[in-house]
């Protein structure tokens, strides 16, 4: 009896001490967390700063508004990712703010999706209006970060990298042979051959028609791509069609012939090019100012709206007067 009571207390000890652990290991995480959050607030960049950009994570739409979503357990910080809303407000508010002499593309990766890039691609566009600079560096370069870095002053490839450069594809997948297998037959209403929609599972390979209409889509698509390109580089549209069609810029040597970058360079060499341009004279680095701290950057006279101006607008919307009141 005695060998019973000894275990049982030894358990119950050992739970209880095991309880205590994790409600203090708890304790400290949800501790870090609130730290993390709670430090959300605004900060001051120096002057002769350059924004860098760099799109290594997928893009949502918009910025999460849950600061818990993407807590990092491993370094007890928060790793916010930004939403396309608030990157094209942070390229729209370097452009009037004086503190940010250029902007800085790193597209050594990158996991934005072409419609993303296309926005943020127009907002560069729209920031070169400031008279301000955008410089773009890879290690490697794919396709959509290419077509990204087209709108710069200045492309910088490393001397050992590529551009993956070589046009659109498209791949269909078909479902007939295995449906077959699992003896499913498909019931299909539709109207019109070019409505392939329903073609994977009763082919098993595209009609002309759908052949057709993917085609011209995928060339469509090409051909804005190219045409931006070309009048964001200034090169002939045969030019880039070539160096697609027997893929010449995948060497950098290449690439810096044909005129599709402006520099071979190692990324030390690129920091050097940042500092020279962003016109600072003080110490020996850049100073890079990543999205993440400049999202927190307050800029005084950008285009947020006053009182007075959200009541102008609001008014006539609402019917009714509103009334301001100071607190």
């Amino acid at each position: 009896m005695k060998q019973f009571f000894k275990f049982m207390f030894a358990s119950m000890l050992g739970f209880i001490l095991s309880m205590f652990l994790f409600f203090i290991i708890s304790l400290l995480i949800i501790s870090a967390m609130i730290s993390s959050v709670s430090t959300e607030t605004k900060v001051e960049i120096s002057k002769n700063s350059v924004l860098e950009i760099t799109l290594d994570k997928t893009i949502a739409e918009r910025t999460s508004n849950n600061p818990l979503e993407e807590f990092n357990f491993t370094s007890f910080s928060t790793d916010k990712n930004l939403g396309l809303n608030d990157i094209l407000k942070n390229i729209e508010k370097a452009a009037d703010d004086d503190k940010i002499n250029g902007i800085f593309l790193n597209l050594s990766s990158i996991s934005a999706g072409m419609a993303s890039i296309e926005e943020i691609r127009n907002a560069l566009i729209q920031f070169k209006k400031s008279e301000k600079f955008i410089y773009a560096y890879g290690e490697d370069l794919s396709q959509s970060a290419y077509y990204l870095a087209s709108v710069s002053d200045k492309i910088f490839l490393h001397p050992e990298g590529s551009i993956d450069f070589k046009g659109f594809r498209t791949e269909l997948m078909f479902f007939k042979g295995a449906l077959e297998k699992l003896e499913i037959e498909p019931q299909v209403i539709r109207h019109g051959k070019f409505k392939s929609a329903i073609e994977p599972f009763i082919n098993d390979k595209m009609s002309p028609e759908n052949k057709e209409q993917i085609k011209t889509l995928v060339n469509s698509f090409w051909n804005t791509f190219l045409t931006n390109i070309s009048a964001s580089r200034n090169l002939d549209m045969s030019t880039l069609q070539y160096a697609a069609d027997e893929f010449t810029a995948r060497d950098a040597a290449e690439a810096l012939k044909i005129g599709m970058i402006d520099s071979v360079a190692y990324f030390d060499e690129v920091e050097d090019a940042l500092f020279q341009k962003s016109g600072e004279v003080s110490g020996k680095r850049v100073k890079l100012v990543s999205l993440n701290k400049y999202n927190k950057v307050y800029v005084k006279g950008n285009s947020n709206l006053s009182l007075p101006e959200i009541k102008k607008q609001l008014e006539p919307a609402l019917g009714t007067q509103i009334t301001i009141q100071q607190i």
